[in-house]
């Protein structure tokens, strides 16, 4: 049944779709002129439930620097976002509150890994908008990293 406004298109900016699709399951089909599929692309973009268990026993609540929010506040975000490529593993991924992924998404923070093989899995780098860097260590259940 259709709505007054159901047709009605909502706008938002780039940055909010982007966060929003961090958290979406998406799929591609690449069809050519004749409408035949040639490609359908990578459709795991959202954490599995093992995984999620996985960063809740590694990060314990939000990665931000000096957050305390509990892992069952947070949202699985990824450090290359699965849009540029990045791929949906423990490596790439880290919990976030709701605030500071917006923080990271649309408020121009930065995340960078001290170690880029190792990713989430070492310590992370995130930067302000303004150039102050903070890290975050990983915190496991044998303490913080060295």
């Amino acid at each position: 049944r259709s709505t007054p406004h159901s047709n009605t298109p909502i706008w938002f900016p780039p940055t909010t779709a982007q966060r929003l699709s961090c958290d979406a399951s998406i799929g591609r089909v690449l069809l050519n002129p004749a409408g035949i599929p040639l490609e359908l692309g990578r459709q795991t973009r959202v954490f599995t439930p093992a995984q999620r268990r996985a960063l809740t026993l590694r990060d314990a609540g939000c990665r931000f620097p000096n957050c305390s929010r509990p892992a069952a506040h947070t949202d699985a975000h990824h450090l290359t976002s699965w849009a540029a490529g990045g791929t949906t593993d423990l490596t790439n991924g880290l919990l976030l509150c709701r605030h500071h992924h917006r923080q990271v998404h649309e408020g121009g923070w930065t995340i960078h890994p001290t170690s880029p093989s190792d990713g989430a899995n070492s310590t992370l780098h995130f930067t302000s908008p303004t150039g102050t860097h903070f890290p975050s260590p990983v915190p496991t259940a044998h303490g913080p990293s060295p």
